[in-house]
């Protein structure tokens, strides 16, 4: 903590007297612009180095999505000749392209020859590789071909370039993540672009400076975060209900974490010791985009124990960071959650409330409730998420709304009553929300921001958790017990 203070300082006066046009630039960019800078800012300096120099030519970006899109279309109608569950095996092994090639190059292969080229891999990987290097060989030479013709197309748009152009947008394809945010914000690439050009050294000192800022602000905001949930019992113990519904949600991915594991129809979870060292983490391919059933930026499947912020152990709970950008956007835009587990909702939006404030600082974990909020507040009345005692209660009436109004037309033919009359017609129901009845806003579906830039959260992996197992609790007021396990993971039935 002192290293970064003091890092911070440094790089505050070395950027005094810098261009104050420049600066002038930054300030005045506008709210997704600048989330898209908080993000870039927290990539390490070797990435930005590579991003900045790409920038540098915004319309190879665009001609590079182009493609992209194209291709990611094509994967999609690949896809789309498997159920769901073989679906998730394909884009799990799509993360290895170099696999696939030796997979499909040459004769078909034994088993034992599908073992021998897999056996680097992770042990997830290892067995699809073999399940679906025999039997379902034919979509894996699709794959490899399509992979192939993408990035001779990219090849085709980079053979005018300069040398460090080439190598920039080759390191960084390697970075899905960051292709997606410059490409889906090519105003601030633009910007990013010529303020390198004009001046290297200060650009990259003034996102070093903009990193060290997050970095300090994540450090204060996980220590209040924790210690905000340990003085609420309420909002801990839906967090920790929430967090196993998360677990069950991705069950059919589950195997393929290195911590929990859903094994049985009771829904235990077991804990598997963590290895000692991690495989490196590989994204979805760029070419190929990420699983079409996530709404948001997805690139990188990190364990989920990451992605809620926080492990079980033997004396309770651990926590590591906020959660993710992932977690909180799948929590917040499902209606439900904020129904059963209002006191969470409470504390989240007030964490964000205390925290939402630069927005060269902005976190992943604030900018989804941003998002939410900005969604939700034309169509309610004015306050409604005012900070009193009364807002769970309000957040939980608008849950138990968005849940009945959908159920009210779900699947019924010809059903299409609007909002507005549905409040009407139950107004007893939802006292806080009558004011709005007459308002034709309220009436508007509420339209949630698609989601383009993946927002900023730890590139890192934290250390494996050194925990215990624990089962999951049979109803939602028990506590976790403990449960050892020495065997190993069983593969999942197909």
């Amino acid at each position: 903590m002192k290293l970064l203070v003091v890092t911070y300082l440094i790089l505050s006066i070395a950027q005094t007297g810098q261009s104050q046009i420049q600066q002038k630039i930054i300030d005045g960019l506008s709210s997704d612009d600048s989330t898209a800078l908080a993000t870039v800012a927290n990539y390490p300096d070797s990435i930005r180095i590579d991003l900045l120099k790409a920038c540098q030519n915004t319309e190879l970006l665009m001609k590079m999505a182009s493609v992209q899109e194209n291709s990611s279309k094509l994967f999609r109608q690949i896809m789309d000749k498997y159920p769901k569950e073989e679906q998730e095996d394909l884009w799990n092994l799509a993360r290895y392209p170099e696999l696939i090639s030796k997979i499909v190059d040459g004769e078909n292969k034994s088993k034992e020859q599908l073992k021998t080229i897999s056996n680097s891999y992770p042990p997830e990987i290892q067995k699809i590789t073999i399940d679906f290097g025999r039997q379902h060989l034919n979509v894996l030479k699709e794959m490899d071909l399509l992979y192939k013709k993408s990035n001779d197309n990219f090849d085709k748009l980079l053979a005018n370039e300069t040398d460090n152009t080439k190598n920039a947008y080759k390191k960084l394809l390697r970075h899905p993540d960051v292709l997606s945010t410059l490409s889906s914000n090519i105003r601030l690439s633009n910007i990013l672009g010529k303020l390198y050009k004009s001046d290297p050294e200060y650009t990259r000192l003034m996102l070093e400076s903009m990193k060290i800022k997050q970095d300090m602000q994540r450090v204060k905001e996980t220590e209040e975060w924790k210690n905000g949930l340990e003085k609420n019992p309420e909002a801990k113990r839906e967090m920790e209900q929430v967090a196993k519904e998360f677990i069950k949600d991705y069950t059919s991915n589950v195997n393929d974490d290195d911590i929990y594991n859903i094994r049985n129809e009771k829904q235990v979870i077991i804990y598997n010791e963590p290895p000692k060292t991690y495989h490196p983490i590989n994204p979805y391919p760029y070419w190929f985009g990420y699983p079409w059933w996530y709404d948001f930026p997805y690139w990188y499947p990190y364990p989920y124990w990451y992605n809620f912020g926080f492990y079980w152990n033997s004396s309770g709970i651990a926590y590591i960071s906020l959660p993710s950008p992932f977690f909180i956007h799948w929590y917040f835009f499902n209606p439900h959650h904020h129904y059963y587990y209002p006191h969470f909702s409470d504390y989240c939006i007030s964490h964000h409330e205390t925290y939402y404030g630069s927005r060269i600082q902005q976190t992943g974990f604030n900018s989804e409730i941003h998002s939410w909020k900005r969604a939700n507040e034309p169509n309610l009345p004015v306050g409604y998420f005012k900070h009193d005692a009364d807002r769970k209660n309000r957040i939980q009436e608008l849950g138990r709304f968005e849940m009945n109004y959908l159920n009210s037309t779900k699947s019924v033919f010809g059903r299409n009553i609007s909002r507005s009359d549905f409040l009407q017609n139950n107004a007893n129901f939802y006292p806080h929300l009558n004011p709005v009845i007459k308002q034709p806003q309220f009436n508007n579906r509420i339209r949630y921001p698609k989601q383009k830039t993946p927002t900023p959260f730890n590139l890192e992996l934290p250390p494996s958790p050194q925990s215990q197992p624990i089962n999951k609790p049979k109803n939602r007021s028990e506590k976790p017990t403990i449960q050892k396990n020495n065997s190993q993971s069983k593969p999942r039935k197909r």
